[in-house]
Formats: C-alpha cells, structure tokens, sequence
C-alpha cells in the first residue's frame, strides 16, 4: 500500500511560524510533523509515498529527500497552491488512486496506534474519528449503523455530529474511482477551494460508496491550524 500525504498549503493562520516554512516542518516534542507521519508509515511497512507539494516546496522535497533515504518519494507540485485547497492537490494525485491508499493531511500529528488501526483495518475505506467537543471550524462527521458515515463537513449541526475528522484514511480500492469522479466534477466546475473531506463527502452521497469510521478519541491526535493549536499540540505531547 502506498501512502499520499497533502502539504501544498501555505498556512496563514500559521503565520509568522510560517513565512517561510512549510507548516509540516514545525516540531513537536522534538519531531517534525511530516518526519512523525513518515516514520508512522515507515513503521507499518509503508515505503512510496506521494508527496503533494506547493508552498516552499524545494525545502520541503530536499528535507525529507535528505532524511529518509529509505523511502520512495514521488513529488507532485501544485503550482496553484495559492487558490486552491486540498481536494485540488488530492485531483493532482488521481493517478495513484487505482489501488489502496493512506490519505494524510500533512498538518496531522496523531498517536502512532491510530496509523497502525487504520493500515490493519479489513474495511476498504476507514477514517479516524475523535469524539471531541463540537467546533464549528472542524471537518465533522455523522454516521449510522454505529460506523457508517453517511455526511461529513464543516456545516454539520452539533446535533447531528458523531465526532470529528482528523485526517487520517485509507481510501480503498472500492471507493476510489468514484472518489476520482467526485475530484474530476470539482475540477470541472472550477470548484478549486474544496477540501479533501468534500470529495470524500461526495462520493459517499452521489455514488453511495461506503466509508466507515475508527473511533481514536482514547489516542491523542491534533490537526495543526492555529498558533493555538500548535501552542496546544506541544502541550500535549509533552505531558505523553
């Protein structure tokens, strides 16, 4: 199985932490996020992995070139970094959407168990789900049958969520030609400001593809924002 991990982004709200870095560079408890998921993957013999790579990208393909000689690096530049948003670089990498993958978002800093669940799972799509407090800033998810997601995104009532999506999935061979579907209509429609979590959102709706949930929420894990977040990641980390 191969892994994409999405890190085109320029991280405004990073800022100044980010002015010149990619946010995926920032260390946590003595780590870089992209070095923690890297060797995550590593760990559970995960060795190409598809790197999507926009702001600051040389910094971000010569680093991690240097520092994992081990693993099989194909690098995909979003050149529209700028204007677009995740599910635009996902659309990038359709071409390794034929079989299995791991899908991470490059500002996740999770416990390792969670990858190890996620890879081990027989489902053919699966997420990991936190049963945190509702934020309307989240990408949340509600589900039925107790592991069926049947809606996830930002706009989802307090009501109405199950718990919210950190940004670790497999995406499985079942589920990703229609998810290349739902990428290729945001395309086409110029709907470049999407999330991953849209197209994914998309495919469960239009093509009723199944994509279940593992619940983490015993397992630390932040998606790294805000300064707050990353002032609340370091936090964390450390007590652990």
């Amino acid at each position: 199985m191969d892994a994409i991990i999405l890190a085109a982004g320029q991280a405004k709200r990073l800022k100044p932490l980010t002015n010149d870095l990619p946010k995926c560079l920032l260390e946590i408890s003595g780590t870089t996020i992209i070095d923690h998921q890297i060797n995550c993957l590593k760990q559970n013999g995960i060795k190409n992995i598809i790197l999507v790579v926009g702001f600051q990208s040389k910094k971000l393909t010569d680093y991690v070139s240097q520092k994992h000689p081990s693993i099989n690096f194909e690098f995909i530049i979003n050149n529209q970094f700028e204007t677009t948003n995740a599910a635009y670089s996902l659309w990038l990498a359709k071409n390794h959407l034929n079989n299995a993958v791991i899908y991470l978002n490059s500002d996740s800093f999770f416990h390792p168990r969670i990858i190890e669940q996620i890879i081990k799972s027989k489902k053919d799509s699966i997420t990991a789900i936190q049963r945190t407090p509702w934020d309307e800033e989240e990408v949340k998810v509600k589900i039925k049958n107790k592991s069926l997601i049947v809606e996830m995104g930002k706009d989802l009532k307090e009501k109405e969520s199950y718990g919210e999506f950190i940004g670790v999935t497999k995406l499985g061979k079942k589920f990703n030609p229609d998810l290349v579907k739902s990428l290729d209509l945001f395309i086409s429609e110029k709907e470049n400001k999407k999330f991953a979590a849209d197209a994914i959102n998309l495919t469960i709706n239009k093509f009723n593809k199944k994509m279940h949930i593992l619940d983490v929420t015993q397992w630390p894990a932040i998606e790294i924002d805000t300064v707050q977040d990353y002032k609340n990641a370091q936090e964390l980390w450390g007590k652990l």
